[in-house]
């Protein structure tokens, strides 16, 4: 195909020549879900015309949409969209780091798949709603129109204060709240998201457990890694059978247990277990995990550990938000009272502790954590945090740590320096960052790098 170039303005001081073919064909998929045209925002925020391919060539923006395209200040922004953290100043700008990056050090080339990013979100959001009979089929498009619009007048608040100072994590909170604002709470909330699918995941998954609870607390770590790449929801929402789901994700997730990591400190997380409770007789762990799914095989191996170590502790860090398909307090109950987990249940208050929070970005940020939070970090021998999203956001350098997650998308290769796919278990000792962001794409010091040196 060939190449189609286009001038794109980002803000004052900020604009490039992009390919549109290149950049559709870097378009970042969400949960599985690609658009039938994952330029749409970057047309409507650009105000280009049409791309033509796959775009609805000729379509022309209704005036129901341009309802949504008055200019807004930063001001009326934060309080209508940003995200509320009892305890917590939610406040973006040129003096607050947002990690990985903040979208003012980004370069051009990482916006434009943030830009896509954003078409195929609102185009699996809208077509999950539509799926479940919440909005008419014949609406998605005008739908995903109507959500880049409103997210367009949002990123330009404040001569674009909005769309410099966020980080991809604060820009997937604010495509939920967006939702929320054209469909409505009743519709779609942006702290109860996707409840019903991500119970249906869950109840697969605890199935599961038997054929899990074979294998060693080793290969369950694997596990939980392969279970992040399962896409057991996407298999749901296309209504494939419960064996066939549940087959598909016992492939993807077994295939990790017995490979080769890219970075593997298993050994040394045991390890440190073991020698901890020798030595003092206690070691406490706190848990941030990620999807719910491999939460499930999370909790198997720690409750294992449980048996084995009277001394192994784990607070839980628990979201009370429905992010995404994250594990949530809405999926404690199916957990505890799987019989799969009676250890786990018995040992609450014991060996199992469970901090509840209030965090509606769909990983936990660093910098928002309520003080709640920092207390049962405080107190961890070391820290355990799950995916690839919570290892961008939430580092924890003056604590002893630990991340699983399996690379994937341009950021993560990026600050792992690793491949998509690549399953990481890797410890990052107190003082210890997992990368260093520099402007210049080059110079960033990636995991990978920091690990070998």
């Amino acid at each position: 195909m060939p190449s189609k170039t286009i001038k794109v303005k980002f803000w004052d001081g900020l604009e490039a020549d992009l390919d549109v073919h290149d950049t559709a064909s870097r378009s970042l998929s969400v949960k599985g879900a690609t658009s039938e045209n994952p330029l749409r925002f970057m047309e409507i925020y650009a105000n280009w015309p049409p791309l033509g391919g796959n775009a609805r060539s000729g379509f022309v923006l209704d005036q129901s949409i341009h309802s949504f395209a008055s200019p807004m200040s930063y001001e009326e922004v934060k309080a209508q969209f940003f995200p509320v953290i009892n305890g917590v100043k939610v406040d973006i700008g040129s003096a607050i780091e947002l990690p990985p990056f903040c979208w003012r050090d980004a370069d051009v080339g990482k916006l434009a798949v943030s830009f896509t990013y954003n078409a195929n979100a609102f185009y699996r959001i809208f077509r999950n709603l539509s799926a479940e009979g919440k909005i008419p089929a014949d609406q998605v498009n005008n739908l995903v129109d109507r959500g880049c619009v409103l997210l367009s007048q949002i990123y330009r608040a404040g001569q674009h204060h909005v769309i410099k100072h966020i980080n991809n994590n604060f820009n997937m909170f604010l495509i939920s709240r967006v939702v929320e604002e054209i469909v409505g709470r009743e519709v779609y909330s942006s702290e109860a998201q996707e409840l019903v699918l991500t119970r249906q995941s869950l109840e697969e998954a605890l199935k599961l457990t038997l054929e899990m609870n074979r294998y060693s607390v080793f290969e369950k770590m694997g596990f939980a890694l392969g279970m992040g790449v399962a896409f057991m929801e996407q298999h749901i929402r296309q209504r494939e059978s419960a064996v066939k789901v549940r087959e598909e994700a016992q492939t993807s997730a077994f295939g990790f247990y017995s490979n080769s990591l890219a970075i593997d400190d298993r050994t040394k997380f045991l390890a440190r277990i073991e020698a901890a409770i020798a030595r003092n007789g206690s070691f406490r762990l706190t848990a941030i995990l990620d999807d719910a799914t491999e939460t499930v095989a999370d909790l198997l191996w720690m409750q294992d550990l449980m048996k084995i170590f009277p001394g192994f502790r784990v607070n839980f860090l628990v979201n009370t938000a429905q992010t995404s398909i994250n594990f949530s307090t809405h999926m404690l109950g199916a957990v505890l009272g799987h019989p799969s987990f009676r250890k786990l249940a018995e040992s609450i208050g014991k060996q199992f502790s469970v901090t509840k929070i209030h965090c509606p970005f769909i990983s936990f940020q660093t910098n928002y954590l309520p003080v709640k939070a920092w207390a049962v970090i405080d107190q961890a021998d070391s820290i355990y945090v799950k995916g690839a999203n919570f290892f961008e956001t939430c580092q924890f350098p003056q604590k002893d740590s630990f991340h699983a997650f399996v690379v994937y998308g341009p950021v993560s290769r990026s600050y792992t320096g690793l491949k998509d796919y690549d399953p990481v278990f890797v410890h990052l000792p107190e003082g210890q960052l997992g990368f260093v962001h520099n402007q210049n794409p080059r110079e960033i010091l990636n995991l990978k790098h920091l690990v070998q040196n």
